[in-house]
């Protein structure tokens, strides 16, 4: 059967013969090309599903074809009821994929398959392990690679220095995400297992954060060679900070939750609810802020001007240290 005479044509007739088909399909790398080639929108089904079904009848290989990005391919359903799967990429595009990829997930994408699981997923991480490509520099959704993970806790002297190397916040959650992942990946952790847990903060110790946070603020500019002084009256600043360079005004604020809100105004003098003011440069340069998991932050006030409430998970740059040894 010519193309001429195939069942599928509408009443125009197609622009192209068995031959033209052919070749365009040898030299193309995708059937939207083929398309262009042969004088159709490559975006067009119908011309393409035409094309498809006639490659096939002829025996025309088109294993050679790419995935558009970002878009799966499709096992065909024979090929599923035969239990049977060609790979549509090549080893070459695979350790190609896997080299700049960060994730599975980027190496599907690159691919153009699907990354939720199936039988060409399961495929791409067999041929990869037969391969014996390197994936240690995958990261998923964590910040750190299996390696970064490995260097970190290999030469840890303690937690601070492990999740500051992983650039995470040290508390409960993340050390217990580090370990669980770590124990995935058979990463010695038992010098890690006898630091002490992170003590819980009770109500107890939340109660007393408050009264606690101007003397840890002070103790925390001396150990760090500056001067502070607190004022003998009323003032917008709870420390006078002399660093050898300059005196800073510094503002402390409180937070009981752990990276949770914290309120950077004032009220009125004179008022208990009346509506809150932000602090300026003229009032503050620096704000002290100690949350409830003891964790420091010291944010300059061009950071925040006119705030009245920030919540310190955008502001963890801006973490210097923790109080926890404290309470533990």
């Amino acid at each position: 059967m010519s193309a001429l005479t195939h069942k599928n044509t509408r009443k125009d007739a197609l622009r192209w013969n068995d031959s033209e088909l052919a070749s365009a399909v040898i030299t193309a790398h995708s059937w939207a090309e083929v398309a262009r080639i042969l004088g159709y929108s490559p975006t067009g089904s119908a011309s393409r599903k035409i094309m498809q079904e006639r490659a096939t009848e002829l025996g025309i290989d088109s294993s050679h074809f790419v995935a558009q990005p970002g878009r799966p391919r499709k096992l065909p359903p024979t090929d599923l009821l035969a239990g049977q799967f060609h790979p549509p990429w090549g080893d070459d595009e695979l350790r190609t994929a896997v080299a700049v990829a960060t994730s599975w997930r980027g190496v599907s994408r690159s691919l153009g398959i699907s990354s939720k699981g199936g039988r060409q997923f399961r495929v791409l991480k067999d041929r990869i392990k037969a391969l014996g490509l390197d994936v240690s520099h995958f990261k998923g959704t964590r910040r750190w690679s299996p390696s970064q993970l490995s260097q970190a806790l290999e030469g840890a002297g303690d937690w601070d220095a492990v999740t500051q190397a992983l650039g995470v916040a040290d508390n409960r959650q993340n050390r217990t995400t580090i370990l669980r992942h770590a124990d995935r990946l058979d990463i010695p952790t038992a010098h890690m297992q006898d630091e002490p847990k992170p003590a819980t903060l009770g109500q107890s110790h939340l109660s007393h954060l408050r009264a606690a946070a101007p003397t840890i603020a002070a103790a925390w500019f001396i150990l760090r060679g500056h001067i502070p002084s607190m004022p003998l009256e009323a003032k917008p600043y709870d420390l006078l900070v002399d660093t050898g360079v300059s005196v800073q005004r510094v503002q402390i604020k409180t937070c009981m939750a752990s990276k949770g809100d914290v309120t950077i105004a004032y009220r009125l003098s004179g008022t208990t609810k009346g509506a809150l003011v932000p602090y300026d440069a003229s009032d503050v340069e620096q704000f002290f802020i100690l949350d409830g998991d003891l964790n420091i932050y010291l944010i300059p006030i061009e950071i925040v001007t006119g705030k009245l409430r920030i919540s310190l998970k955008k502001y963890q740059r801006f973490r210097v240290g923790s109080a926890r040894s404290l309470i533990e």
